[in-house]
C-alpha cells in the first residue's frame, strides 16, 4: 500500500510539475495560477461540443477519480488541516469526499459518478478543512468545465484553488475525469395516418432494430463504443427432457 502510495504522488508531482510548465507566469508562478483558474480576464477553456451535440443527448456520465491535494493551507492551530471536498452541480451536492486527518498533502483516491444534464453547467469542488464541533474552515474552490471534455476520453486535471476576490495561493487538486454520454431511448416511429395499411404487423414503418440502427447512424464515430439489443421471439427444435 505504501508502494502505491508513493507511486501515486510521484505520478502526481511529475503530473503537476508540467501544469505549472505549461500555465504558470515564471515570476511569479501562484498568483498567475490563481488569475487563470479563478477566470479573472481569461477564457474559459474551448467547448468541445456544438450545439447539435448538445442537443443529441439529454444526460450524461461523468466519472470521476479524486487522486489528492497538493500544498493546502493549514487551518489548524497544530499546522495541519483536515480536509475534504464536496462536489456540487447546479448548486446542489452531488459527492463528499472522506476526511483525510492532518495532511497537507490528502491522498484521496476515491471513484464515483455523478449525472448531469447540462454541460453548461459546471461541476465545483469546495474544499474544506474539518473541526470537531466548530465550523469547518473554508480552504478554496475550483470547477470542472464539462464543456471543455471530450466524450469516452478521460482527462487528468490539476485544478488550482482559489477563493474569490482573492489572489492567494491555495494548493491544487488533482483528478481524474470522463464524461460518457447517455444515448437516449429510441422509440419505433409510428405510421402516418394518411397511409393505409393493410396488415396489422406493419403498423409502424421501423421496427425497434431498425430504430436503433438509424440512431447508431447518427452517432458521431468515438463517441460510443457498441450497442447491443436483443430480442428473444421463439425457440425450436428444443430437447425434450421431462419424463412426460
Amino acid at each position: 500500500m505504501n508502494a502505491e502510495r508513493q507511486d501515486s504522488r510521484s505520478s502526481f508531482m511529475s503530473l503537476l510539475s508540467r501544469h505549472r510548465g505549461d500555465s504558470l507566469d515564471e515570476a511569479n508562478p501562484s498568483i498567475s495560477s490563481i488569475r487563470e483558474e479563478a477566470g479573472s480576464g481569461s477564457p474559459r477553456p474551448e467547448s468541445f461540443h456544438s450545439a447539435v451535440d448538445l442537443q443529441e443527448y439529454s444526460k450524461y456520465h461523468v466519472l470521476i477519480h479524486l487522486r489528492q491535494g497538493q500544498d493546502l493551507p493549514a487551518k489548524d492551530s497544530c499546522g495541519t488541516s483536515d480536509p475534504y471536498i464536496k462536489f456540487l452541480y447546479g448548486g446542489k451536492m452531488v459527492h463528499k469526499s472522506k476526511t483525510i486527518y492532518k495532511d497537507l498533502n490528502p491522498f484521496w483516491d476515491e471513484n464515483f459518478n455523478i449525472m448531469v444534464d447540462d454541460l453548461n453547467h459546471p461541476v465545483e469542488l469546495k474544499v474544506y478543512d474539518y473541526d470537531w464541533g466548530l465550523r469547518d474552515d473554508y480552504i478554496g474552490q475550483a470547477s470542472i468545465y464539462l464543456k471543455s471534455l471530450p466524450c469516452n476520453e478521460s482527462q487528468d486535471l490539476v485544478l488550482t484553488l482559489h477563493d474569490s476576490g482573492q489572489s492567494m495561493y491555495l494548493g491544487q487538486i488533482s483528478l481524474n475525469v470522463k464524461l460518457v454520454p447517455i444515448l437516449p431511448d429510441v422509440l419505433p416511429t409510428s405510421s402516418s395516418s394518411s397511409t393505409p395499411h393493410h396488415h396489422h404487423h406493419h403498423s409502424f414503418t421501423h421496427s425497434p432494430v431498425r430504430g436503433l440502427e438509424l440512431a447508431a447512424r447518427k452517432l458521431k464515430p468515438g463517441t460510443w463504443t457498441a450497442i447491443v439489443n436483443i430480442f428473444l421471439v421463439e425457440g425450436r427444435g428444443l430437447l425434450a427432457m421431462d419424463i412426460e
